[in-house]
This record gives structure tokens, sequence and C-alpha cells, in this order.
């Protein structure tokens, strides 16, 4: 088990949001990639952000981080708007493909997972001389990803796969306030995937918002407390209940909506139809 995270701070904002977006929009070369996107998170939300391909899910999520520079509207992090905010330290992000990484850089899978640990909390550490606290924490985090066997292989032996898994490893480790996924089990075995969103599911229920793109909506478990729809535009922004039962989503659905939340809803809940 992972030990109840110290390291989430409470919010420190006045009106209690974890992360505020205002209308905004993101475009390149004349052409609006998102537009008018509103919503809007509590500590211990969990937003799954669906979509199909090219709707620009992932683009959203790379303007919230600052990874692309905001067009129109407002982003407010903890309470502060984004140019000011200054606690990234508070932020995991697993992107879905690993850029601007070097394979041959020489260091373990291990060490590269362990690097998190020396932000957190203000502390400076050698990720080759972790405590043992922070050691079981990482090895706790590999074994539920089931990449135990990989901890002491250097990162340019790993697959792509592999080597995604040990992001994820980071992520896990780091127990942050806000954790970002895009389409985090991609290149994980669906064997290791009910045991990831297990993890991720007691991440959040100690208080750690998550925003996840997920694109196996057939799978997502539709009680999470939010949905976020786009297609370039916001199309729906909710709780899963709601979701079901707007007849709205139907027209993007079909009879596929019914069938995703008759799977999902609690015992006893029925979707009318």
């Amino acid at each position: 088990m992972m030990e109840k995270n110290s390291n989430i701070k409470s919010n420190d904002n006045s009106n209690g949001l974890v992360l505020e977006v205002t209308d905004l929009s993101y475009g390149f070369n004349h052409e609006m990639v998102i537009e008018g996107i509103d919503f809007s998170l509590e500590r211990g939300d969990y937003l799954w952000v669906i979509g199909p391909n090219g709707s620009g899910k992932t683009t959203l999520m790379k303007v919230i981080l600052k990874i692309y520079a905001l067009n129109a509207g407002s982003i407010d992090l903890f309470g502060k708007g984004i140019d000011e905010f200054d606690g990234w330290d508070r932020i995991a992000y697993v992107p879905q493909r690993m850029l601007f990484f070097d394979p041959y850089f020489p260091a373990t899978a291990k060490e590269v997972a362990s690097m998190r640990l020396k932000v957190l909390g203000g502390r400076q550490k050698n990720p080759k001389n972790i405590e043992r606290k922070d050691r079981e924490r990482v090895e706790d985090a590999f074994e539920k990803l089931g990449i135990s066997p990989l901890m002491n292989k250097r990162i340019g032996e790993l697959s792509g796969g592999q080597l995604q898994r040990v992001f994820l490893a980071r992520a896990l480790i780091a127990n942050s306030d806000l954790i970002f996924l895009d389409e985090p089990t991609s290149a994980i075995e669906p064997r290791v995937r009910e045991d990831f969103f297990n993890t991720i599911d007691e991440l959040n229920k100690r208080g750690s918002t998550i925003v996840l793109i997920n694109h196996d909506i057939a799978g997502m478990g539709i009680n999470n407390n939010k949905i976020l729809y786009i297609n370039k535009k916001q199309i729906f922004f909710g709780a899963g209940r709601d979701f079901c039962l707007s007849d709205d989503m139907g027209d993007y659905f079909g009879s596929s909506q019914h069938i995703i939340c008759h799977q999902h809803m609690d015992e006893g809940e029925g979707v009318e139809d």
C-alpha cells in the first residue's frame, strides 16, 4: 500500500479551486484548435477528458501546463493566474509520448523515477542514495505497474512501452496535488491497467486532483467525479450521472452512451431511456 501522502497541501486559495479554466482558446497558423473551454476543479476531483481523435484534448492539457502559450481566456492554478503561478512542483504530468528525452542518459529506471523525490517537501536528495521510506515508495510504484524487474536497467535498454511505465511510476511516486495523465495506459498491457487505475483511484481518495485523457470510454468509470467532452469546442462538462442522463450527448454517442452508462452506474441505479 502507498503510504498516506503528507505532501498534499490544503488549498491556499480563497475560493477553494485547484484549477479554473475560463473561455480558453488556442490556435496556430490562423486556425483554432480549441475554443470556448470553461471548467473548474476542486481538490479531490477526478476528471476524464474525452473526445474523438484530433478534438484538442492533448492541446488543452498542454496549454494548462504552459507548454503551449495561451491565446485567449484565463487559467488559474491553486488560486493564482498561470503567469504568476510558481508551484509547479505540486503538479505531475505524464505525456502520451516521451519527447525530448535522451535514451542514452546514464541512469537506471529506478534513478529516473526517483528524481522526482528531489523536490518533494523541499528536500534535496541524490536519487542514488534515497532514504528507506522513499525507497519503499519507489519499489511499490514499480510493483504496481508490473515493472519491478526493470528497476536496475539502464534507460537506453528499455522499450518505448517500458519507458512510458517508468515515467508513470515517477508520477505515482510524487503523490502530487494535481496530476495530468495523457493516455497513460496506451503502452500498458491489459493485465496491468486495472492495477494502475486502482493506484490512481488511491491517490485521488487521498486528495490528489486527477485530470486524465483516455480514449477507452467503454472502460470508463462513469461514477468518476466529472467528465469533460470536447470536440474543438466544449460539448459537455459535468458529473458522470449527468452525462448519462443527457439527451444532448446521445447525438454524439448514440446507443453506446446508454451501454457505457448501464455498465458503470452504481448497482440499483438505472439510466432512463
